[in-house]
């Protein structure tokens, strides 16, 4: 028995709306996806370019610190853009240097403080200038841009220790300038002898681990991170043998945002 006309052009109907709505589903789909990951991509280029940009702009902050530390400079400012992303003077970094006769076991120890100059941006990206150093820290690790203005040779050893003081305050969502003023420099100990032949650097700081893979790069010198007891913040120690000479000297500087 033949279908009538009208109920099969009724099904042939229905199989091309199913059609057109299979086809539509799959680009929809397939348009939503590309879509996602197109702005997750665009995000990721947008956050290192963000996080490059802080990097250049605290090159330019170590050169001009090392101006007033270093050249005798009153003062210098450096801009730093904050767009989506945040600056910071809190939080303390603490170095404490002890040198020892191992003939006399005479000894001299000195222990300083200083705040790092940290800023923040997405995928916890950070950039921080601490006693005198440029450090880039990322969720998967963190490297030394800019180590202090020190030497670690066997044959003389000089520290240089810039310590910063500022108001503990945040900032964002705008361009600061951070501006440096020159303080004052203390020469803290100065052995031109080998009195002292052995030197030991402690740095107590968040980025522990970052402090340890720089300083353990220096010859006759044995780096390790523990937890000093009472102290929630990870130390790393260092032992630098056999040292001719030993000075060390504390530049204070007041950076402002």
């Amino acid at each position: 028995m033949r279908e009538r006309p009208g109920v099969a052009f009724g099904r042939r109907g229905i199989s091309d709306v199913v059609g057109y709505v299979l086809v539509f589903s799959l680009v929809v789909s397939v348009v939503g996806v590309v879509s996602v990951a197109g702005f997750s991509s665009l995000d990721g280029v947008r956050d290192a370019e963000q996080a490059n940009n802080a990097e250049r702009a605290f090159d330019v902050l170590a050169d001009n610190m090392r101006d007033v530390h270093a050249k005798g400079a009153p003062s210098r400012a450096t801009e730093i853009s904050l767009s989506e992303a945040s600056l910071r003077t809190t939080g303390t970094v603490t170095m404490n240097v002890t040198a020892r006769n191992t003939t006399t076991d005479e000894n001299f120890t000195i222990e300083k403080r200083a705040q790092p100059l940290v800023w923040a941006g997405n995928e916890d990206t950070e950039l921080v200038y601490s006693l005198g150093a440029t450090i880039r820290q990322e969720p998967d690790g963190g490297v030394v841009i800019e180590g202090m203005p020190s030497r670690y040779d066997t044959d003389r050893t000089v520290i240089r220790l810039v310590q910063a003081r500022a108001d503990s305050k945040q900032y964002a969502g705008s361009t600061y300038r951070v501006r440096a003023v020159r303080s004052s420099t203390n020469v803290l100990l100065s052995e031109d002898t080998d009195k002292y032949d052995e030197l030991w650097v402690n740095v107590t700081s968040p980025r522990a681990d970052i402090w340890e893979r720089h300083l353990e790069r220096y010859p006759d010198t044995d780096c390790s991170v523990v937890t000093l007891p009472g102290d929630s913040t990870e130390t790393v120690t260092c032992e630098f043998s056999d040292r001719e000479s030993v000075l060390f000297a504390e530049l204070i500087t007041g950076p402002s945002a």
